[in-house]
């Protein structure tokens, strides 16, 4: 990973010289306060295990075709904002209806509707 530093001043000059800037960091803001504040209504008033279950959803879609999550139960729990045995009960339940395997680090996505299905 590689980073790179803006001073104050030269991000001040680009944003002069390029409006374009702040439209972008303006519609990157918005973005990301409509994923905070849809999160926050989530965790307010959607059950923990369809929380769980949105996430695998949502993750294994991220992490792509093989539906393979190398996440581990307690950053599951993190991401979705509950406890680990709540996940863990999740994932044993998605388990016994053919929708995921688990493994050591690991969750393997096996039907996606499924997943789906499962949320009440």
């Amino acid at each position: 990973m590689e980073s790179l530093y803006l001073s104050r001043e030269i991000f001040d000059d680009l944003r002069r010289h390029h409006p374009s800037v702040d439209r972008f960091l303006a519609t990157l803001f918005n973005d990301r306060l409509q994923r905070v504040s849809a999160r926050l209504v989530e965790a307010l008033y959607v059950p923990a295990p369809d929380r769980v279950l949105r996430r695998i959803s949502e993750l294994a879609e991220t992490f792509g075709p093989d539906g393979s999550i190398p996440l581990t139960q307690e950053d599951l729990a993190s991401l979705a904002g509950t406890t680990r045995p709540t996940v863990n009960r999740v994932i044993r339940q998605a388990e016994k209806a053919g929708a995921v395997r688990a493994s050591r680090g690991n969750l393997a996505v096996l039907d996606k509707d499924l997943v789906s299905r499962l949320r009440h």
